[in-house]
């Protein structure tokens, strides 16, 4: 059952009661804010829950304004697949390069997946199901290796958490800092992917 909570900051925030959740998860989608509770939590919880959480919320809703703007002013260009010939032999090569390196970052920092899938799409560098398959964009290839490490590393952190709650960008940010040294952050590796516009 869903129910609509008016924010007097933040506008309407969608409440949503989930019997598989064992935790109260926040997510920012869009400018939709989400808020999905266990089935026994009660509405006024996650009214709670929301308020302490209100700075990131807003930090959050800052980020993605500024990654539209970014998104208009900086966009490099991919090379373009259009042959099934050219897909096949960027998928061989995708397969050798990608594969072997997010088993190794997953060994690192002791994920388990099920199987990784080569995709070529135009909607989104990677992804991750709830049945631990993780699928990468065949494009990660042409990008500078830390961003497509980056990718890998923000799929395989959805193993733990399937949204992009607090928990999840802590837990991401903080393998990135420890993937590069402290050279990288979240909030870098986002930016610099921004300027890599898949079509």
């Amino acid at each position: 059952m869903d129910k609509i909570y008016t924010h007097r900051d933040l506008g309407e925030i969608k409440i949503s009661k989930n019997k598989r959740n064992k935790h109260i998860r926040l997510s920012i989608r869009k400018e939709e804010i989400r808020v999905s509770i266990p089935y026994h939590v009660s509405y006024n919880r996650a009214i709670e829950f929301i308020a302490k959480n209100e700075s990131w919320i807003n930090n959050t809703l800052e980020k993605q304004k500024n990654r539209r703007e970014f998104i208009a002013e900086h966009q490099n260009v991919l090379p373009v697949l259009n042959t099934k010939k050219e897909i096949e032999n960027a998928r061989k090569e995708a397969k050798l390069i990608l594969e072997p390196r997010l088993a190794n970052i997953a060994l690192k920092y002791g994920f388990k997946y099920n199987r990784v899938c080569i995709k070529n799409n135009k909607s989104n560098w990677g992804s991750c199901s709830s049945k631990k398959n993780i699928n990468l964009n065949i494009r990660l290839i042409y990008l500078p290796e830390i961003l497509a490490d980056s990718v890998m590393i923000h799929e395989l952190v959805h193993l733990h958490h399937m949204n992009h709650g607090p928990r999840f960008h802590k837990e991401l940010d903080r393998l990135l800092k420890d993937y590069t040294n402290n050279s990288y952050t979240e909030e870098r590796a986002s930016k610099e992917l921004l300027e890599w516009h898949l079509y």
